[in-house]
């Protein structure tokens, strides 16, 4: 259960202010279907959170318990660094409607975010990697529905400047607390 709840966590603040966030806000301001961009949408939270727990478990074996905990700080502390200088998703003039390259956009988007990287982290470190997905796709899941919700007062409200420093100060104590752990 702590895991679930450990990755739920994360991923929930790592993808508050992420670039997929703002890519499916975006999105949803354009497209008028709200079902096809949803389900697309958890296609994508759900193989990305799949390869990087898939690659955490296998990692794992290799690591030493405090080489996971170092692992896991240094993708706290990158994914503070990735609230704090994240940016805004550029989309094209004349976005495709093709539900084939929304899905890579996303998958893409999501597997290279900090939220991913977390969960590698997390897989590498804990004992029920399943449990550790299923936290990271319905975080990452709850972040990109809201934002289709919010679709062009997602940047300007939920993920203004000033509001990304709350998850980065977030990551860096939880870092220190990880760190103090060793």
């Amino acid at each position: 259960m702590s895991d679930f709840l450990f990755a739920f966590i994360l991923c929930l603040l790592a993808g508050w202010p992420s670039h997929s966030a703002s890519l499916v806000a975006r999105l949803s301001a354009r497209l008028s279907n709200m079902a096809l961009l949803s389900s697309l949408a958890l296609l994508a939270c759900i193989t990305s959170a799949a390869v990087a727990v898939w690659a955490g478990t296998a990692l794992s074996p290799a690591l030493t318990r405090k080489a996971a905990l170092i692992l896991l700080i240094f993708a706290l502390c990158l994914a503070a660094l990735e609230a704090v200088l994240g940016r805004k998703a550029a989309l094209p003039q004349e976005p495709t409607r093709s539900a084939g390259a929304i899905t890579l956009a996303l998958f893409m988007s999501l597997l290279t975010d900090a939220g991913r990287f977390l969960l590698f982290a997390l897989a590498a470190l804990t004992l029920f990697p399943l449990a550790t997905a299923l936290g990271g796709v319905l975080a990452s899941f709850a972040v990109l529905m809201l934002a289709a919700l919010a679709g062009d007062k997602w940047d300007v409200t939920f993920a203004s400047r000033k509001l990304r420093y709350v998850p980065a100060g977030l990551f860096v104590t939880a870092a220190i607390v990880v760190f103090a752990r060793l």
